[in-house]
């Protein structure tokens, strides 16, 4: 299990996709003579599309607004 109140701050996890498109926008811009293939497998971690995530905002019965911080049981 994350250790606690580590679910607001898993943002890092994209690091390494975040790296490779720069990358790739660099050699295009750059207009570099090369043939590169780049694989990014991204997705949400979510069981359904309805399920919540960590940073989303839900609004309430009664109005009020929430803020989801941890989805975690």
């Amino acid at each position: 299990k994350p250790t606690a109140n580590s679910m607001d701050i898993m943002k890092c996890d994209m690091a390494g996709a975040a790296m490779m498109i720069g990358t790739m926008r660099a050699i295009a811009a750059n207009n570099l003579p090369v043939h590169i293939i780049c694989l990014i497998p991204a997705t949400d971690n979510r069981p359904g599309g309805s399920a919540y995530a960590p940073g989303d905002v839900i609004k309430m019965y009664s109005g009020k607004t929430v803020e989801v911080l941890n989805t975690d049981a």
